[in-house]
């Protein structure tokens, strides 16, 4: 094989249809970060995502979740219907929750996403980066 036709082969691999493979294949991964994000009171911005206004809502809190403060968790409906949603050459979070809508209009659409923080990080170095090298080394072999 010639160099040209080395590169030729490489220009040929999908990277984008490698990542949205890894990002199907790791999902559980980032819902799991936004929901840990949403259990600290946090926005995929690292923001806070407020306070109870009723004391005694967040004392029953305490006892869930020992802060007391908003973590958009009461049965878990809403943080167990969170799901990537791929879209072109984008992925971002959603969910199909019924209360999905009354939340983001209350608490704002950053509730769904994962902050481009530690965890999020460490998804990419430990989780992505290694699948999508795994990937794009085999579609290089089979060239």
């Amino acid at each position: 094989m010639t160099v040209k036709q080395w590169l030729e082969g490489i220009r040929r691999i999908d990277l984008f249809a490698i990542a949205r493979d890894v990002i199907e294949e790791t999902e559980e991964d980032l819902v799991k970060i936004n929901r840990d994000q949403l259990m600290r009171n946090e926005n995929s911005d690292g923001e806070f995502l407020g306070e109870y206004k009723s004391s005694a809502y967040a004392k029953m809190k305490i006892g869930r979740n020992q802060s007391g403060v908003v973590d958009l968790f009461l049965r878990g409906d809403f943080q167990r219907s969170i799901f990537v949603q791929l879209n072109g050459r984008e992925f971002f979070m959603n969910a199909t929750d019924s209360k999905t809508d009354k939340l983001e209009r209350k608490y704002g659409k950053k509730i769904l996403g994962v902050e481009k923080g530690y965890h999020y990080n460490n998804y990419r170095l430990n989780k992505f980066l290694p699948k999508f090298k795994a990937r794009y080394d085999a579609a290089r072999k089979s060239m």
